[in-house]
């Protein structure tokens, strides 16, 4: 098919299709789409929405910011201009559509009425295309009356009810696909949900994430997802492909309504991977896998984001309950860089950007957390140990992790009494180590940070640079063994008045330190620090 513009060519933008699929997930609870934002449109994210008008000299003109596409054909001028207009591929045949002179219409091979004016009460239409699982439809809607659903190739004179006037969520029950270029947009708090047989097939194309500790970054993926809603993976919904796509998304403030979410699927989602996904700009964490187990997250980012980056619901305090727990979770070559508290959290006590929470055979490798920035710093960290029941399997693989940007946090935050072994091998931090809480079994090997915080007794360390050292508070007498440690200087106080039940027993080998470096203050009178064999105390 051929297309002749209506000006002479010397007057015509250039002539351009439109190959891309744009899908707009939304609830029409308050009556249907009305007038699209107009940033939005500025933005280019709805590429196929054209609105026309005739000017008073009677020439064809587009309101702005809009840009004119204008078509005809060999044998058909649109003498009359369309309120609205759009150029489409609707399953492979291309099409014109337009609204004009009271009568909705398309061009394939020649015009053709669909919808009288009876059917549609407003004087400009809105036309989105939406295609899901290789299902073309144009959605119309007149900010008036119930929206028509609407395919030229499956019906090509009529329209159906959308039949939609409560907020309602899009199921997927089979594959959907998508490609470079392709948008998903979802309003008023929308979901795309992935229900038993649904799938993803989201292939972008691949692009250099981030570098240099995470201070290089790049958060542009070729397939967005925006707008107010978020994704959920359900139980039966199966394993698909998620490459190098963008998620800048608002889900719900309620619980469950994370932007990337899988929601208790168990082994269903065994064998996910996730490559090079972006989610920035959430007020409600980023990627959730609740109770989801064998997923692989590598090379992703979580940029700007209200709540820890990777998280899922924890047992409540002194639980034994295991029925949220996830299980061989990789975490690896990923970015958090933003972190700051939940939204109705004016402290952000303990927050996080990786909160490493139980579960079995979980690991997080090469990661990096940069400006984790609660209101209130106490307790705050790039990765954290939390404090819960001593029985819940809380052991994590812990290798080459980081944590820069530490005005406002720690590098790593451990409250934990247990007999479980944690090794932590290789990490760097411009900020501190805070060990706690009374007795535990960590073995931090290879570190180099700016300072460590000792509160819990029992840990060992080695082979390791760990700048200032401030021992506070002590429950029990176990030795703390650390073998090839270099430090700046060591402080061994009470933190508190009254604080400190047992005398400190810490035990460093291969030291640059000496007596004359240890400052007391007000430290429990039997404390003994030794250094290379010999004994110092208060």
């Amino acid at each position: 098919m051929s297309f002749l513009p209506l000006l002479p060519l010397a007057e015509m933008p250039e002539i351009t299709s439109l190959p891309w699929q744009e899908f707009s997930l939304t609830d029409f609870s308050g009556g249907l789409c009305t007038a699209f934002p107009e940033d939005r449109i500025r933005d280019n994210q709805f590429r196929g929405l054209l609105n026309y008008y005739v000017d008073d000299d009677g020439s064809l003109k587009t309101r702005e910011p809009f840009r004119p596409y204008l078509y005809g054909s060999a044998s058909t001028v649109l003498t009359a201009a369309p309120l609205s207009f759009m150029f489409a591929e609707i399953q492979g045949t291309d099409y014109v559509i337009a609204y004009r002179n009271g009568v909705l219409e398309y061009y394939s091979s020649g015009w053709t009425d669909v919808v009288e004016e009876s059917a549609l009460s407003g004087t400009t239409i809105d036309f989105i295309k939406y295609s899901l699982n290789d299902k073309d439809d144009i959605i119309i809607c007149d900010g008036v009356t119930t929206p028509q659903r609407w395919n030229p190739a499956d019906n090509p004179i009529a329209t159906t009810d959308l039949g939609l006037d409560v907020p309602t969520d899009t199921v997927i029950t089979a594959t959907m696909s998508l490609r470079p270029g392709d948008t998903v947009e979802f309003r008023n708090g929308s979901q795309l949900l992935f229900g038993p047989g649904g799938k993803p097939d989201w292939q972008g194309t691949p692009v250099d994430t981030w570098a240099n500790n995470g201070a290089t970054q790049n958060l542009d993926r070729d397939i967005k997802f925006f707008g107010e809603g978020n994704v959920r993976f359900l139980a039966g919904s199966l394993v698909g492909t998620i490459r190098y796509v963008e998620l800048s998304v608002q889900p719900k403030l309620e619980p469950g309504f994370f932007p990337l979410h899988w929601h208790m699927m168990g082994d269903d989602s065994r064998g996910q991977v996730v490559t090079g996904v972006v989610v920035k700009d959430s007020p409600n964490r980023a990627f959730v896998p609740h109770a989801s187990h064998g997923i692989t997250f590598f090379d992703c980012i979580a940029s700007n984001i209200a709540g820890s980056a990777w998280w899922w619901n924890p047992p409540a305090f002194q639980s034994e309950d295991r029925s949220d727990n996830t299980n061989h979770l990789l975490i690896s070559g990923c970015l958090a860089d933003g972190i700051t508290n939940e939204v109705g959290d004016d402290r952000g006590f303990t927050l996080s950007a990786f909160p490493l929470l139980p579960g079995v055979g979980n690991a997080i490798q090469n990661s990096v957390a940069r400006r984790v920035n609660p209101s209130h710093p106490k307790n705050a960290s790039g990765f954290l140990w939390p404090e819960l029941h001593h029985n819940q399997p809380l052991s994590w693989g812990f290798t080459d992790n980081a944590c820069f940007d530490t005005a406002r946090s720690h590098g790593i935050h451990t409250w934990q009494n247990n007999n479980q072994t944690h090794v932590i091998d290789r990490f760097t931090s411009d900020g501190a180590i805070s060990h706690g809480a009374y007795v535990n079994k960590y073995d931090y090997r290879n570190c180099d940070v700016a300072g460590v915080i000792i509160h819990a007794t029992g840990w060992t360390l080695r082979d390791s640079h760990v700048g200032d050292v401030v021992a506070k508070k002590h429950q029990t007498d176990s030795p703390i063994t650390w073998t090839n440690v270099m430090m700046d200087s060591l402080t061994v106080s009470d933190a508190a008045s009254g604080s400190q039940q047992a005398p400190m027993r810490l035990i460093i080998n291969g030291t640059n330190l000496n007596g004359n470096n240890i400052v007391w203050l007000n430290p429990h009178p039997q404390t003994t620090v030794t250094i290379n064999g010999v004994v110092f105390t208060p």
